[in-house]
């Protein structure tokens, strides 16, 4: 569109220098014309008072010149006739003139209505072209905006599969965590039985101390009483020998001496089978604190795997956490296997047992006592 408005506005600038050298051509001619015209024509012919003259003379002396003025009128009338031919030229000439003055103005005219055309057209021309850019924005614009709405459409199929994939983990993760839960409960259950048992075990071993203790003292005991048997003996023949009137005492002496060798005897074979049972005792012991310590280390472990591998764990490892249960769960059983064999009611029941024997032997001793206070009064007297 600009190129074609800058070829009009050619031939338009060319048309208009070609009228105006039209109109300057014109207007010299026209000069040199009325200069000839002006050279041509003589004076007398042109002011009136001198045609006057020419006339008043020629009529003096037409009597004498009739034949000169009439080649003179004859010339005159020619010249006449070439000058009104000439006045018409002049007059054709005028009004080509006045025509031309007229194309001139008009031309004119169209030269300031063509320049505010041509400003019309190039300010029409930049119009378009701003449009054609504007338009090449807009396109390149509706280009942006499809690619932005596939972009938005790909980003929403995309939005759409991570909510699902949001969705199927939000699944494992309560799966997961009611699973941490469980073992979590399963842990602090199985922590609460390892201190119950640890507690068991502690009132055990203060219940083996115990059992020690009064050894050591059935001990002492006993070496009293073999010290106690001895000089017994010993005055039991010094007895025989003083006198047979202590023949009863003797006998009861003898009989509650047998009693006391029965009950001795029954305390050392008390004492083998105390004996093994601190050593079964012992041994028990020492298998908790191992059972124990492997409970704790393997808690440790588990706990250490869970802190490591919380947010990895799956569907598959709940069997794991079933497998570890069920070791733990076997632990478990071969802990309260264990338990029974301590006999923790039968420990106690022996324990009864024993301060009964204690207490009988007290008795004795002090009843030895008492029967060596009554033989040395029976000595005295």
């Amino acid at each position: 569109m600009a190129r074609k408005s800058l070829s009009k506005a050619a031939l338009s600038e060319t048309q208009v220098n070609l009228s105006e050298s039209n109109f300057h051509e014109g207007w010299k001619r026209e000069e040199s014309l009325h200069s000839l015209a002006s050279t041509c024509i003589p004076s007398d012919i042109i002011d009136e008072p001198t045609i006057l003259d020419t006339n008043s003379l020629a009529e003096s002396s037409r009597i004498h010149d009739e034949p000169i003025f009439e080649e003179e009128i004859v010339g005159l009338r020619s010249r006449i006739d070439d000058l009104q031919m000439r006045e018409l030229e002049l007059q054709l000439q005028f009004n080509r003139y006045c025509d031309l003055r007229e194309q001139q103005f008009v031309l004119v005219e169209l030269r300031n209505i063509f320049s505010l055309e041509t400003a019309h057209a190039e300010f029409l021309d930049r119009e378009i072209s701003s449009m054609e850019a504007e338009i090449t924005r807009l396109d390149n614009l509706g280009i942006q905006y499809l690619k932005i709405l596939e972009h938005l459409e790909h980003w929403k199929s995309e939005n759409c599969l991570l909510q699902r994939k949001l969705k199927k983990l939000l699944k494992k993760m309560k799966a997961q965590s009611r699973i941490i839960k469980e073992q979590s409960l399963r842990i602090e259950a199985r922590e609460a039985e390892i201190l119950r048992n640890h507690d068991a075990l502690e009132t055990r071993i203060s219940v083996t101390k115990k059992l020690e203790e009064e050894i050591r003292e059935l001990h002492t005991v006993l070496d009293q009483m073999q010290v106690e048997k001895n000089e017994l003996l010993e005055k039991l023949d010094l007895a025989e020998r003083s006198s047979a009137s202590k023949v009863e005492a003797e006998n009861i002496c003898k009989e509650e001496y047998n009693q006391l060798i029965n009950e001795l005897e029954q305390l050392q074979k008390e004492r083998t089978a105390e004996v093994k049972e601190l050593i079964y005792l012992r041994w028990s012991n020492t298998c908790l604190k191992h059972e124990l310590m492997r409970n704790h280390q393997q808690q440790q472990r588990q706990r250490h795997n869970q802190e490591g591998n919380s947010l990895e764990l799956d569907f598959e490892g709940s069997g794991r956490i079933i497998h570890y249960d069920s070791e733990h769960e076997t632990d478990d059983c071969l802990v309260e296997h264990n338990v029974p064999c301590f006999g923790a009611a039968h420990s106690d029941h022996d324990y009864s047992k024993r301060k009964k024997l204690l207490q009988r032997l007290r008795r004795w001793v002090e009843g030895g006592d008492k029967a060596k206070g009554k033989l040395a009064e029976k000595e005295k007297h």
